[in-house]
């Protein structure tokens, strides 16, 4: 009988841990597991926090990109106003603020015209050869000539052999005329081979023959 009881106690504890065993099954193995994973899903997530903040730190960064500049016509670290009139300056944050003139004009804010020059727009002068009245209040005409030059833009004079009425108010035409030559310019030469000619601005050209001469430049003997 104690054998058989004996045998009686082995089996029901045989058949304990079977169900001891079978109880445990691999769901309850795969949620540890699970846990682990899940763990692994938190860094997972802070991979997604990680990136956020890569990308905040780059819009950061952005921002920081480049000094700020300053409006056209304005210069310097304050973004001065530049004062050129009449010229293009050397503005932006690292500009100096220098003024280069436009054609004609000159001065550090580009304010006067340039010797030469003339009024409101510093124009070139009308005038040639000689002083011009030149400046923003000028004309652009001469206030006085060269030698052999005249009238208000001081052209070459139109006389040509012989003393020119020169100057602002002169007419550029001949006061008078070299020996031999005659016409309101002095531009013709006398013909008079062996006689006296009728020379000067008003002069004719026309020959007195000196005796035993004859023709119209006394050129034929009698």
């Amino acid at each position: 009988m104690k054998r058989v009881a004996l045998l009686l106690v082995l089996g029901l504890l045989t058949a304990c841990g079977g169900e001891s065993n079978n109880d445990r099954t691999p769901g309850d193995g795969d949620e540890v597991l699970g846990d682990h994973d899940g763990d692994g899903d938190s860094a997972g997530d802070g991979d997604e926090d990680g990136d956020s903040g890569d990308e905040d730190g780059g819009d950061d960064a952005g921002d920081g990109d480049g000094a700020p500049g300053c409006p056209a016509n304005t210069y310097g670290p304050s973004c001065t106003a530049c004062n050129c009139n009449h010229g293009t300056c050397d503005d932006g944050i690292t500009g100096t603020g220098t003024c280069v003139c436009n054609a004609g004009w000159e001065g550090a804010s580009c304010d006067g015209c340039l010797a030469e020059h003339y009024g409101p727009t510093c124009a070139p002068c009308l005038c040639q050869n000689g002083i011009c009245d030149d400046g923003l209040a000028g004309d652009g005409y001469c206030i006085a000539c060269d030698a052999g030059n005249y009238g208000q833009t001081c052209a070459d004079c139109l006389c040509q052999n012989g003393v020119c009425n020169q100057g602002v108010l002169g007419d550029g035409h001949c006061t008078q005329c070299n020996l031999n030559y005659y016409g309101n310019d002095c531009a013709t030469a006398c013909t008079c081979v062996n006689g006296n000619c009728d020379y000067g601005v008003s002069g004719s050209g026309s020959c007195s023959c000196f005796a035993s001469w004859s023709g119209l430049n006394c050129d034929i003997p009698d």
